[in-house]
């Protein structure tokens, strides 16, 4: 969600894990000692980190000495020089982090504080192209040196600045927080994680948006720490392999379910017209809730809610067919999480999912805009037998598609909700479908057009039992053209990726 900012953020926190339990005895001696055995300890943290950081496509380097010394009551830790060499030929110097550990009743526990270096500094064939700057910060929690991650974590960063100095670009924050709660719960751990942004915006001379709130919540059950520790060793020490070994690890051995929430209040955005003028809109909130179980039987379950409420937008011409509220919920069984780590590109998961039998049930799906709009519900069986990957059966409900048709033919319409690209195809064929729909109301006694569909095993699709398989095939390739920016375009927001 604020991918550059957990450039430096992740070199702490490679992935949330494991409480442990203290028992009570006498706090440990700070001496040259511990501080010896502390070092290796350290490196080997500073290791995971790297190995993190390669399975994302990124090397991170050290350069001078990692310094471990006694100071009193605690040790201070201060790393080698750190730099990230980025996809793009972009190299992030971060600089030498600065810790504060002090050991716990728990040999392999220490409590921490932790301070980034700021600014850093990007740089590009010699030229400053970037940087990351830090206002203020606050980060504590406790770091278990066998599982090389955090086990409870308190952070707090304010007037956080992102600056793309190719692109005359910038992303702030003006407070990002995060938190992590866990204990043992038998041979596992459980408990709460929480990111969340607050005020965050990004602005360059082509488009601006901003988000009142983005905020990730997830509750975490069943943890098991040998399992990240394994993965770990398995990325930093086996190349390509080991990332891949490390990755099906997490996949399918780290934890057996996850509840999760993303929570985005108070969205705009604002784009500049090849003509030099603006357009844009708001989203007052878009909340997606999901659960995964059964994550290590190989087949997880899992289900899904989507809310998008109170769109907007400054385009007179398309307030009419711009949303005004979207609502999903469905669920899935059998899903092989295994098959998003191991197979070889979108026809391997494919192949997965038909050999598993997935089971994808629609039971909500509304969009819904003053011009018209769209019901959905339905189930899909996904099946090697079909060529359009599953078995199922669909009722759709359509208010509006004669307006929304009209609206598309022309080019301001079909720009204005991102489809410009496929209007040629897409036109004719919304005119097709208005024939082959039976009159109905939806539940609010509007007027709608419906469609039951059916997918057999041979390939086949009716529509209200008429055979519709070569339209709807036709409709299908119209679609790919289509890359929605407008209205109907993903509301997440999220700052560019660095190139």
């Amino acid at each position: 969600m604020i991918r550059h900012l957990l450039f430096a953020f992740c070199l702490l926190i490679a992935t949330p894990a494991f409480a442990t339990s203290t028992p009570s005895a006498a706090a440990p001696v700070i001496d040259q000692k511990g501080a010896d055995a502390l070092k290796p300890r350290v490196a080997d943290s500073l290791n995971a980190v790297a190995a993190s950081f390669s399975q994302k496509g990124m090397l991170m380097k050290q350069s001078g000495d990692l310094m471990v010394e006694p100071a009193g009551t605690y040790y201070a830790v201060t790393t080698p020089l750190l730099t990230l060499d980025m996809p793009g030929g972009v190299t992030r110097t971060i600089g030498m982090v600065a810790i504060n550990a002090i050991p716990t009743n728990d040999p392999d526990v220490f409590k921490v504080a932790v301070a980034l270096p700021t600014p850093m500094v990007d740089m590009k064939d010699g030229r400053n192209v970037g940087s990351l700057d830090i206002g203020t910060q606050s980060m504590n929690g406790l770091w278990n040196m066998t599982a090389l991650a955090f086990l409870q974590m308190d952070a707090n960063y304010k007037n956080i600045r992102i600056n793309d100095l190719t692109k005359n670009a910038q992303t702030q924050i003006p407070e990002l927080t995060a938190t992590l709660r866990l204990s043992p719960s038998g041979k596992f751990h459980s408990g709460p994680f929480e990111i969340a942004a607050t005020g965050m915006s990004y602005k360059d001379p082509k488009k601006s948006w901003s988000a009142g709130t983005n905020r990730l919540r997830a509750m975490l059950h069943d943890l098991d720490l040998s399992a990240t520790r394994d993965a770990r060793q398995q990325a930093a020490t086996g190349g390509a392999a080991g990332m891949q070994s490390a990755a099906l690890a997490l996949a399918t051995s780290l934890l057996d379910r996850a509840d999760i929430l993303v929570d985005q209040q108070n969205l705009s955005w604002q784009n500049v017209t090849p003509q030099g003028g603006t357009t844009g809109g708001t989203v007052k909130t878009v909340v997606m809730k999901s659960a995964l179980s059964k994550i290590r039987t190989g087949l997880a379950d899992g289900t899904i809610e989507y809310t998008a409420e109170g769109f907007t937008s400054t385009d007179t011409t398309a307030v009419n067919f711009t949303p005004t509220r979207m609502n999903f919920r469905g669920n899935v069984e059998k899903l092989p999480l295994a098959a998003f780590v191991q197979a070889p590109g979108r026809d391997g998961i494919r192949n997965a999912i038909n050999n598993a039998g997935t089971h994808i049930v629609m039971t909500e799906g509304v969009i819904d805009a003053p011009g018209y709009g769209l019901a959905l519900t339905g189930d899909l069986t996904a099946s090697n037998a079909s060529p359009y990957m599953g078995i199922g059966k669909f009722r759709i409900e359509m208010r509006g598609m004669d307006a929304l048709t009209s609206y598309l033919a022309t080019p301001a319409g079909a720009a204005s909700l991102g489809l410009e690209h496929a209007t040629n195809n897409l036109v004719p064929l919304l005119a097709v479908l208005q024939l082959a729909g039976h009159p109905g109301k939806d539940a609010s006694g509007r007027a709608v057009s419906v469609y039951d569909v059916r997918i057999t095993k041979d390939g086949a699709i009716t529509m209200n039992g008429n055979d519709m398989t070569t339209v709807i095939s036709t409709l299908g390739e119209a679609a790919k053209g289509a890359q929605p920016q407008g209205p109907l375009a993903p509301t997440v927001v999220a700052p560019p990726t660095k190139k």
